[in-house]
């Protein structure tokens, strides 16, 4: 969910999409497809960005990623790799910073915006 609660953003690990809703009109504004295993989701302070992991590998690229959604065109502007099987994702309060919990490589990826 974005700081103001407006926005809920899910990932649909199955159909490979974020959905964006709408919290105060309770209805889907916006799917974004994202590619393989979408998993967990969070947003940045400013509301400017949804960072997604994947917990299944690219099958283009051969690996675990995280996709940056612009939350204001809803579109992926980026894709950043990161450990195997990320299951979480955490924006510092200050949006410098990105933590992704990667289960399978025991390991935290530190993402610099």
């Amino acid at each position: 969910m974005n700081p103001t609660g407006s926005r809920l953003y899910v990932a649909n690990y199955t159909a490979s999409t974020v959905s964006v809703i709408d919290t105060a009109a309770d209805r889907v504004v916006a799917t974004i497809p994202v590619g393989p295993g979408p998993y967990t989701a969070a947003v940045n302070p400013a509301e400017s960005h949804v960072y997604v992991t994947h917990y299944d590998p690219d099958p283009v690229y051969g690996y675990y990623k995280i996709s940056v959604i612009d939350a204001a065109s809803n579109m992926v502007v980026a894709t950043i790799p990161v450990g195997d099987a990320p299951i979480g994702v955490a924006v510092a309060p200050d949006a410098r910073r990105v933590y992704v919990a990667n289960s399978a490589s025991s390991s935290v990826s530190v993402i610099d915006t």
